[in-house]
């Protein structure tokens, strides 16, 4: 369980985030593709989820073998 002092500085920000990433998906979804924010907006939302993809990696690569860790992400990202 996490200290009700750090959830603020640690929990939030990953939130905050993930209501990005739902809002953007939910712009994207609205728009025709060949509007003027469109290709924008998508750039955006391949840079966080790649930064996610990366996060995740980081932290299964510090609990377990490279090779799990290695398994585990491609199967995520099929």
């Amino acid at each position: 369980m996490l200290h009700p002092a750090l959830e603020p500085e640690l929990i939030e920000p990953e939130r905050e985030r993930r209501r990005h990433v739902q809002r953007l998906i939910a712009e994207l979804e609205t728009m025709a593709g060949d509007e003027r924010r469109h290709d924008a907006k998508f750039t955006l939302l391949c840079a966080n989820v790649r930064r996610h993809i990366r996060e995740e990696e980081a932290a299964l690569s510090m609990v377990s073998p490279p090779s799990v860790a290695s398994r585990a992400m491609e199967v995520l990202t099929r």
